[in-house]
C-alpha cells in the first residue's frame, strides 16, 4: 500500500508533490504541518507530461516558427535545447521530442511537411506556460491556431487539451488537413469562445470517431465546418445544447458523406445562419435523434437530412 499512501512534513511539499510527475496513481496523501488527510485523484499520467511527439519514421522535424518565437525541446529525454525557425532534429522511429515555451500564441505557425509521420501525447500548456503548465487555467486568442494543419499526425488520443474556458479561434483549424488522423483528443472545455473549434478537424478524412461536446452553451461559430470533409465518421457526438447561437454549427458535418447519425438536442435553431449547410452531402440515409419537444427542423443540408430516419431522444 506504501505507493498509493504518501507522507509530507508541510504542505509546499504536498503541492510540489501533486504538481510533479512522482505520483500519477490515485494516491492518498497525509501531511504533519496541518494533519490534513487528501485523496488525490489524477490517474491520467499524459496530464503531467510536457507536449511530447513520438516518430514513426526516420525524417527530420523543423518548425516554422516566427522570428520572436522560440521553445526548447528534449530529444529521447535528453537535455533542454533551444528551438527556433532554423532549427531541425534528425529522428527515427520510435524517437520522442519534448516541447516546452512561454510563447502565449502560436497563430499559423506548425511543424514543417517534411517530418515523418508521428503520434502526440501530453499537455498542450506546456508550450505557453513552461514548467507550470500544471496550473495552466487560460488560453489567448488564436492560441493554437493552425499548430498542426496538414501534417502527418496519426494519433492525438493522448494529447491533453486541459483547459476549460476557451478563448477565441484557441483551436481553429488546429488538425486541418491532417489526413491520416485517425484518433482526435478529449476536449473537456465546458466555456466556449467565438469560432474556438472552427474547422479543426476539417478535411481529417481517416478520423473515425469524434470526440465528446459537453458543452451546453455555445458561442458564435464555435463549431463552425469542425468536422467537414471527416469521410470516416459515421456517428456524430451527441450535441447537447438547447439553444444554438450564430453559426454555431455551420457547415459542421458538410460532406461528411459516410455520416449516418446524428444526435442533436437543440430545441431553440432561431439564431443566423446556425444550421447553414451542416449536413450538406452527408450519407443519403441514416437516423436524427432530435429533442421530443422540437418540431422546427426543416428537411435538407440546412436542418434533417433528407430520407433519413427521425426519432426522439429518451
Amino acid at each position: 500500500m506504501g505507493k498509493y499512501i504518501h507522507l509530507f512534513e508541510t504542505e509546499v511539499e504536498l503541492e510540489s508533490a501533486y504538481f510533479g510527475k512522482d505520483y500519477i496513481e490515485p494516491w492518498v496523501s497525509y501531511t504533519e504541518e496541518n494533519e490534513e488527510v487528501k485523496y488525490n485523484k489524477q490517474t491520467n499520467p499524459y496530464q503531467r507530461v510536457p507536449l511530447t511527439f513520438v516518430a514513426l519514421g526516420d525524417g527530420n522535424f523543423t518548425w516554422e516558427l516566427d522570428q520572436s518565437v522560440s521553445v526548447l525541446y528534449s530529444k529521447n529525454g535528453g537535455e533542454w535545447l533551444t528551438m527556433n525557425n532554423e532549427t531541425t532534429i534528425p529522428v527515427v522511429s520510435g524517437d520522442t521530442i519534448a516541447f516546452k515555451g512561454t510563447n502565449t500564441s502560436y497563430d499559423g505557425m506548425f511543424f514543417g511537411q517534411s517530418a515523418p509521420a508521428y503520434n502526440l501525447y501530453g499537455n498542450i500548456m506546456s508550450i505557453t506556460d513552461g514548467d507550470s503548465f500544471l496550473q495552466a487555467s487560460t488560453l489567448a486568442r488564436h492560441a493554437f491556431q493552425e499548430l498542426f494543419t496538414y501534417t502527418r499526425i496519426v494519433s492525438a488520443e493522448n494529447l491533453i487539451l486541459p483547459v476549460t474556458t476557451l478563448a477565441d479561434y484557441c483551436y481553429a483549424m488546429m488538425f486541418q488537413g491532417c489526413s491520416a488522423l485517425t484518433a482526435a483528443p478529449e476536449l473537456p472545455a465546458t466555456v466556449l469562445a467565438d469560432y474556438c473549434y472552427n474547422a479543426m478537424f476539417n478535411e481529417c478524412k481517416n478520423l473515425t470517431t469524434a470526440p465528446e461536446l459537453p458543452a451546453t452553451v455555445l458561442a458564435d461559430g464555435c463549431y463552425n465546418l469542425m468536422f467537414g470533409y471527416c469521410h470516416g465518421l459515421s456517428t456524430s457526438p451527441v450535441l447537447p445544447a438547447t439553444t444554438l447561437t450564430e453559426e454555431c454549427y455551420a457547415y459542421m458535418f458538410g460532406n461528411c458523406r459516410n455520416l449516418t447519425g446524428i444526435t442533436c438536442l437543440a430545441t431553440d435553431i432561431s439564431a443566423t445562419d446556425c444550421t447553414t449547410d451542416w449536413v450538406s452531402y452527408v450519407a443519403s440515409s441514416g437516423t436524427f435523434t432530435k429533442a421530443a419537444s422540437m418540431s422546427d427542423w426543416e428537411t435538407g443540408a440546412n436542418g434533417i437530412p433528407t430520407n433519413w430516419t427521425v426519432q426522439d431522444a429518451s
